[in-house]
C-alpha cells in the first residue's frame, strides 16, 4: 500500500513512557520549563497544550484556566519530589473539581504514551510508547502527524501512530 504524504523530522530522544501518569522532569525540560523555584508564574504554552492534546473535556476548545491548573502542577512538582508531576497522585489529593477536570484530561493524553525530540522545529511532542530513536514523524495525507519505521530499502514502515506536537 502506497500513502501520500511528506517527512517532518525524525526522533532524536524519547523517553520512556509515562507509565501511571507521571510526566518526567526531563519532559518538562523538552518542553521549555526552566525550574527556579519562587520564579513559576507562566508555563510555556507549548507545554500545557500538549498535556490536554490542545483540547477541552469531549473535545472542545481548551479552557483558558488550563494554563493556570499546569501552573499548579509544576509548583507541587518544583516544591516536592524529584521534579517529576505525578498526576495520579495529585489526582488523588486533589479536592477541586477543576484540577480534578484537568488532571483527567491530562492522564487521557499522557497514559503510556512517550514525550519526545524531533529534528524538526522547536516543538514538544507526545507519541504511542512504540516510538524509537530514528522513526520518522510524517504528515500523511489526511493531515494527522504519525510515526512510521524506516526499512533498509529506504521506505517507510507507517506504524498508524498519531503523534500531537505543539
Amino acid at each position: 500500500m502506497r500513502v501520500q504524504g511528506f517527512r517532518l523530522g525524525t526522533i532524536r530522544l524519547s523517553l520512556p513512557p509515562a507509565t501511571s501518569g507521571i510526566i518526567w522532569k526531563e519532559a518538562l525540560e523538552m518542553a521549555g520549563f526552566d525550574e527556579h523555584p519562587g520564579t513559576l508564574d507562566t508555563v510555556p504554552d507549548k507545554l500545557w497544550r500538549t498535556l490536554v492534546a490542545d483540547r477541552g473535556p469531549n473535545g472542545t476548545l481548551v479552557p483558558s484556566w488550563y494554563h493556570r491548573a499546569c501552573l499548579y502542577c509544576l509548583e507541587h512538582a518544583t516544591s516536592i519530589g524529584n521534579g517529576d508531576i505525578n498526576t495520579t497522585a495529585l489526582l488523588e489529593a486533589s479536592t477541586s473539581s477543576i484540577m480534578t477536570e484537568f488532571l483527567q484530561g491530562v492522564q487521557s493524553v499522557i497514559w503510556n504514551r512517550k514525550f519526545f525530540d524531533s529534528n524538526h522545529g522547536d516543538y514538544f511532542d507526545i507519541g504511542p510508547s512504540q516510538l524509537t530513536k530514528g522513526d520518522v514523524v510524517c504528515i500523511r495525507s489526511y493531515f494527522v502527524p504519525d510515526s512510521s519505521q524506516p526499512t533498509k530499502g529506504g521506505n517507510l514502515r507507517s506504524s498508524a501512530n498519531a503523534i500531537f506536537m505543539a
